[in-house]
Parts: structure tokens; C-alpha cells; sequence
């Protein structure tokens, strides 16, 4: 079992904590379709790890689709308004 102290008031300890997460997410999507495909999982229980890898498939490509429109309108706005423009939050996912 891994152990995790959430500080709220500090803003390294959120950071470790999402590090955590996004390093073990591949290894929980994995468990999931393998839950799913498990002919030893009951029925409910298979339906729910098969519906929970699909929305999570599905979050990953809107938010894919999400960061290349971004990218096409902020090129648009650049050539708009002649400086370039910086979204911070953008700049931050690449």
C-alpha cells in the first residue's frame, strides 16, 4: 500500500501527489481493461472497469482535440493581433 501526506498548504506536496497519480494512471487503466476482459469478473463489475476505460479514453482524446484547437486559435489570435499571446496554462501542458 503507498502512503501519501496531502499538506494542503503546500503547493510541492499537490505537485508530488498529481506526479504520483499521473505515473501509476497507465498501471490503473491497464487493471481496468484487464477487469473488464477477466471472464472470472462478474458481470456488474466488468461492466463498470469496461465503462470507466472508455470515459477514460474518451477524456484523453477531447482533451488531445481540445489542445490542438487551442493551438490553431492562439495561432489565429497571433496573427490577429500581431505579438504573440501566451496562455500560460497551454504553455504548461506541453
Amino acid at each position: 500500500m503507498v502512503e501519501i501526506k496531502i499538506n494542503a498548504g503546500k503547493q510541492a506536496d499537490l505537485r508530488e501527489v498529481l506526479l504520483f497519480i499521473a505515473n501509476v494512471s497507465t498501471a490503473w487503466t491497464a487493471r481496468l481493461v484487464e477487469l473488464g476482459l477477466d471472464r472470472n469478473t462478474r458481470p456488474y463489475a466488468a461492466i463498470q472497469a469496461i465503462s470507466e476505460s472508455f470515459k477514460i479514453l474518451s477524456t484523453y482524446i477531447a482533451d488531445r482535440e481540445n489542445r490542438e484547437e487551442l493551438k490553431t486559435i492562439k495561432a489565429a489570435l497571433d496573427r490577429l493581433e500581431g505579438v504573440n499571446t501566451v496562455d500560460i496554462y497551454a504553455e504548461s501542458e506541453s
